[in-house]
């Protein structure tokens, strides 16, 4: 139920962003694009009443919304809006990155029904074996006076694997959260792009954010000192932590495309850019097209690897009915020898 709940709350999210974003383009004031939303989302009443309170107290937008728990870079995003004035154009690219957050969601979701229906079919066949087949198997050998093979106590005591099994994978994913938890945001990222499965991934996506940012920033006239020491100040955790490494290896004497292509978080290509649009004097454009680059390549790594969590699971379903198979056959050959 929780996880349903969150889907709906990133949904109505984007949705929100989005259609904010299209009536401030359309010339409506702030206050009345959030006085139309609350009219046709009645359901969000209490949402808006919060934000609207928020406001009124004096808090920046991208603090309400962090209030109101929006993705923290979400709310970073719009943090910076403030300054290179492309607030709506930002609202519009963060409802699109949430729409991609929950289109991928669905997609993984649809590859592992299929497999995770299988499974369950699985269990319950399982179950039934053990109730019916695995009785008459052992009265066989009973009368036969056959030892049982090995593989036999596999279907035997296979409920008692299935129930270990989901216990762990459950306390692991659990310990796991509450572990990751306990990290700040710039940790979390760390982990994420040094992790086996994810590390050949998360550069792009955080190469591609950060590329677009310092793009708008430095498009509305901001130098690269100026962007660092904006986001050393600001309230949250992944820029601020980022431009505090990076003013950390500048006072060392660093330059500051070489503390870009040891990043971590980054992939080496951003400094490349940085480079070559220095250089050139068209810097925030050379970004702006690294950003979509980024992003055009993180969409495609991710269809690659949702494509192969499918043939991996269904052969994981395929080996387990193999097992059964054996155990339940090879008993019965044996016991046909000693007849």
């Amino acid at each position: 139920m929780a996880l349903f709940q969150k889907q709906r709350t990133k949904k109505f999210q984007a949705l929100f962003l989005q259609q904010l974003s299209d009536l401030l383009h359309n010339g409506l004031a702030l206050d009345h694009a959030l006085a139309f939303l609350t009219r046709i989302h009645t359901q969000q009443a209490i949402f808006f009443a919060s934000l609207k309170k928020e406001l009124t107290n004096g808090a920046s937008f991208d603090r309400c919304l962090d209030t109101l728990h929006f993705p923290a870079i979400i709310c970073s995003q719009l943090h910076f809006a403030q300054t290179h004035l492309q607030f709506t154009e930002t609202l519009k690219n963060c409802a699109e990155g949430l729409n991609f957050q929950l289109q991928q969601t669905q997609f993984i979701r649809r590859f592992i029904q299929y497999p995770a229906v299988l499974f369950v079919l699985l269990s319950g066949v399982i179950l039934v074996l053990q109730a019916f087949v695995v009785p008459q198997i052992e009265m066989l050998f009973i009368h036969t006076n056959a030892p049982p093979p090995a593989i036999f106590n596999l279907l035997k005591y296979a409920h008692f694997w299935l129930l270990g099994s989901v216990c762990i994978t459950l306390l692991l994913i659990f310990f796991f959260k509450q572990w990751l938890q306990q990290k700040n945001a710039y940790q979390r990222a760390l982990f994420w792009c040094r992790f086996p499965l994810t590390r050949r991934l998360m550069p792009y996506y955080y190469t591609h954010l950060f590329a677009r940012e310092f793009a708008l920033l430095i498009k509305s006239g901001l130098s690269l000192q100026k962007i660092l020491k904006l986001s050393s100040t600001s309230h949250y955790g992944l820029f601020n932590h980022i431009a505090r490494h990076i003013n950390n290896g500048l006072l060392q004497g660093l330059p500051f495309a070489t503390l870009l292509k040891n990043h971590p978080l980054f992939l080496p290509l951003l400094a490349i850019v940085i480079q070559h649009g220095e250089a050139s004097g068209f810097l925030s454009q050379e970004l702006m097209a690294c950003h979509r680059y980024c992003e055009q390549l993180l969409k495609q790594r991710l269809q690659k690897i949702v494509g192969l969590i499918q043939p991996l699971l269904l052969l994981l379903v395929g080996g387990c009915i193999i097992i059964i198979y054996l155990s339940i056959m090879l008993p019965l050959f044996k016991t046909i020898e000693y007849i």
